[in-house]
């Protein structure tokens, strides 16, 4: 049987969604990778369907955007399948890390650079509060009562 040729790499160039590809099988595979023990050796792995087919990875993802970087685990627990995935921008990687701190106010629960942002503060504002002492609460309900107190024209 003839190999399928997807044309997304050559001997002079090849596409960020084939570089995707491949850096998602070494990490979960390749206990050499940098990464592994963060992927493949905290036991994430690649579906069926993608890990032996470049073709199905790229029916299922599709193209990134210019703005969409790379791919990501929507569950960070979970594996790489098409349920599961989606093409994201650096932002949205690092709000989805488990390295993250996560904080919930009224029932809604963000990562402190999200509250930052919806908050308009600078994340490290957060951060050093919380090393002061101050609770999640009054680091977040402070600088919303300031905020709402004083209006930016």
């Amino acid at each position: 049987m003839a190999k399928i040729k997807h044309g997304h790499k050559t001997k002079t160039f090849t596409t960020i969604e084939y570089k995707a590809w491949k850096r998602m099988k070494a990490k979960c595979y390749n206990q050499k990778h940098q990464a592994y023990k963060y992927y493949g050796g905290q036991g994430i792995s690649v579906c069926e369907r993608w890990r032996n087919s470049f073709e199905n990875f790229l029916k299922d993802m599709g193209f990134r955007s210019p703005s969409k970087t790379s791919i990501g685990r929507i569950d960070n627990k979970g594996n790489y399948e098409p349920s599961n995935c989606r093409w994201e921008n650096r932002k949205e990687q690092a709000n989805n890390t488990n390295r993250n701190t996560h904080i919930t106010l009224n029932e809604e629960t963000h990562t402190i650079a999200e509250w930052a942002d919806i908050i308009g503060i600078k994340a490290s504002t957060i951060y050093a509060r919380r090393g002061n002492g101050w609770t999640d609460e009054e680091c977040l309900r402070k600088t919303l009562f300031l905020h709402r107190a004083n209006p930016t024209p």
